[in-house]
């Protein structure tokens, strides 16, 4: 029994247990969790074996994900879901059993499809879509312009431009500061300094094309609401941001790519929002850009998540076999 004086406290230790994860991979470990018991209670469990799970009948449920035509992805929701749901509660988890993990990574075997990542945009590809997009006056245009250079230059997440508030950004002579309060990588939400150079004379300069855009909109300096929201439309060429100050969604976002750089690519579906990070990051490391700065830019934990964004130009993968000496 817990003391009266502390049972206030007592109440609180289960927003702490889920405080632990970010609220998306508690959703998402939650859901996985959920999806076992659904299962469990439609195959006539019996209670004392839906939680704790027995190891053999976490086997049998990967198995059945396995029949039904799951993609990894539902796999791992399944064992991550699980471990999480004992962890949480001290409870020994069957992901931990050998003959669970054995059975995870055949069924990993028997669904594995080739990775088909997006292709990373290039410069050329920027500059056709600001020749097709581009007007001055247009709103619309210069706030699709707007969030694709930042995603570009600042290898930014699309998550983390949605989120920008117009507090969140300093212009300076030379460059632009941009904090990110927010990030996926960010675990302990310490927030990070984005540099992004003013490249006087480029008409694809992000903080010349983000100055116009605050202009369009009538932002002002001192807001605290977020830079990128949706648009009404008044008439065949004019558009005012909505005043609620609400971010744009990742679908709308992610609809206004498409819609954008669809005449421009060869093949839409190739690329995507992850598209224009990858850009940055392929074009600096290109550049042989050191790979300290590079990583400190990118925001990056690991080599291995860093790497994974490089799409390596074709002269520089050329001169690995050039000097062998061969």
């Amino acid at each position: 029994m817990v003391p009266e004086h502390l049972k206030e406290l007592a109440l609180g230790v289960p927003d702490l247990l889920q405080s632990c994860k970010a609220d998306s991979t508690v959703r998402k470990y939650c859901y996985g969790f959920l999806r076992w018991r659904k299962w469990a209670n439609q195959n006539h469990f019996e209670e004392e074996n839906i939680f704790p799970i027995k190891p053999f009948h976490m086997c049998i449920y990967l198995s059945f994900l396995v029949k039904n035509n799951a993609n990894i992805g539902s796999l791992s929701d399944a064992m991550y879901g699980v471990k999480w749901a004992h962890d949480i509660v001290g409870k020994i988890s069957p992901t931990m059993s050998l003959l669970v993990r054995n059975v995870f990574e055949g069924a990993k075997r028997l669904l594995a499809k080739p990775v088909k990542k997006k292709q990373a945009v290039t410069i050329s590809i920027l500059q056709n879509v600001y020749d097709k997009v581009f007007d001055k006056n247009n709103l619309y245009n210069q706030r699709t312009i707007t969030m694709c250079l930042l995603s570009y230059a600042g290898f930014m997440r699309s998550a983390e431009v949605l989120a920008l508030r117009r507090s969140d950004i300093q212009i300076r002579a030379s460059h632009m500061e941009i904090f990110v309060e927010h990030s996926k990588t960010d675990v302990y939400r310490d927030g990070s300094w984005i540099i992004v150079s003013r490249i006087c004379g480029s008409r694809l300069c992000p903080v010349g094309n983000f100055e116009l855009y605050l202009k369009l909109a009538s932002i002002v300096d001192d807001s605290e609401g977020f830079v990128f929201r949706n648009l009404t439309r008044l008439n065949t060429d004019t558009y005012v941001l909505r005043k609620l100050n609400k971010p744009m969604t990742y679908s709308r976002f992610r609809e206004i790519f498409m819609e954008t750089f669809s005449s421009v690519v060869p093949d839409i579906k190739k690329f995507g929002l992850h598209s224009l990070r990858a850009g940055g990051a392929s074009a600096a490391a290109n550049a042989g850009i050191p790979d300290r700065l590079f990583k400190r830019h990118g925001r990056w934990k690991s080599e291995t998540a860093k790497d994974g964004y490089i799409e390596d130009n074709f002269r520089e993968r050329l001169n690995v076999s050039r000097h062998l000496n061969l």
